[in-house]
């Protein structure tokens, strides 16, 4: 008999937790449905993990992790990140429990958020339980090949900036010291103000360094010119997929493309170390889209455009999600609210 129960973090049973973490299809996963980012989260913003198992009598057959956020202080909402966890056979069964365990408590939530991996027939669960799709993308690139067919994979103007990088004197390195990680930090915290876009805390950064990095869980390469870190890169590892997560620059050394060659740099250091794929995060073909300038940049590297949607529930947040989609002026307001404790 097949049934879904809800675990706290110190609840849920790591091991099997963890087994279905290793068996679970497709093979492109993200750190997202660990338990160390269940911590972390919990931890520096105070959401709450919670870990849907599916079992069949006794045995786990799939799972997912869902965190529950407060909102306006008083409010709540769902949101997860990749899942659910199974060998593929009952992965509809699964997304059907969890829309029912949803639909069914009596807690008011404002709005339900989830991102799937991409599967076929995944749309039909949802919009079937009345959730909205909001589509997303990414860039998957296989990096279990040759270095020199890599190469010639990207675009002719990435292979010229990564060039010009290298001719202007940029290095590049992986960031091991917490005072490279600080420097990177305010990098991001600057260009994150800039671009109207709320920054990480310290926090995060400081619990990335203690917790993640020394179990190779992250990787952050910096690139250096005259002594001074001009961009970085933020990569998670979890089970050979390399998930790309922020990216910042600096707006007066721009001209000398570090985001490039940062970028190639950590395809080769992927190649070499054994990872298969590379996922370049959100991204949006739309030209209307506040993130085409991101979808640019990103298919320059050869990778194929896959779907990774959100579907949600709440009808406020779809509005508002499509306001910020369009709209620079938006995406701003979006990030005020956010950033005082609103949302």
């Amino acid at each position: 008999m097949i049934s879904t129960l809800s675990y706290g973090l110190d609840e849920v049973d790591e091991r099997a937790w963890n087994q279905l973490l290793s068996t679970c299809k497709p093979d492109i996963h993200n750190i997202y449905q660990t338990l160390e980012w269940a911590t972390l989260l919990e931890k520096v913003y105070g959401y709450e993990p919670g870990f849907l198992l599916t079992c069949n009598g006794s045995k786990p057959v799939a799972g997912h992790l869902i965190f529950r956020k407060r909102v306006a202080r008083h409010l709540s909402a769902r949101e997860s990140a990749g899942g659910p966890l199974s060998n593929g056979s009952l992965i509809y069964e699964t997304l059907q429990e969890e829309c029912d365990l949803f639909l069914q408590e009596r807690r008011l939530s404002v709005y339900t958020r989830l991102r799937p991996i991409s599967s076929p027939g995944v749309d039909d669960v949802f919009i079937r339980k009345g959730y909205v799709k909001c589509p997303l993308f990414t860039y998957i690139l296989r990096l279990d090949k040759p270095e020199e067919v890599l190469w010639k994979e990207i675009a002719r103007s990435a292979r010229g900036r990564v060039k010009k990088a290298v001719q202007n004197g940029v290095c590049v390195a992986e960031a091991l010291d917490w005072q490279d990680w600080i420097r990177f930090y305010h990098l991001h915290y600057k260009h994150s103000r800039n671009k109207g876009i709320t920054p990480k805390s310290q926090q995060f950064f400081e619990m990335l360094y203690t917790t993640l990095l020394p179990r190779g869980m992250v990787k952050l390469f910096v690139a250096s010119l005259r002594g001074h870190v001009i961009g970085g890169m933020l990569f998670f590892i979890f089970q050979g997929t390399m998930t790309h997560y922020i990216s910042s620059s600096s707006k007066e050394d721009l001209e000398h493309c570090p985001s490039d060659l940062i970028m190639w740099h950590a395809i080769q250091w992927g190649a070499k170390s054994g990872i298969r794929y590379l996922d370049l995060g959100d991204t949006q073909p739309d030209p209307d889209s506040h993130l085409y300038g991101i979808h640019r940049f990103k298919e320059k590297w050869g990778g194929e455009l896959i779907n990774r949607s959100l579907y949600v529930r709440g009808k406020i947040y779809v509005l508002g999600y499509s306001a910020v989609n369009v709209s620079r002026r938006s995406q701003r307001v979006y990030e005020f609210i956010n950033r005082h404790g609103l949302l």
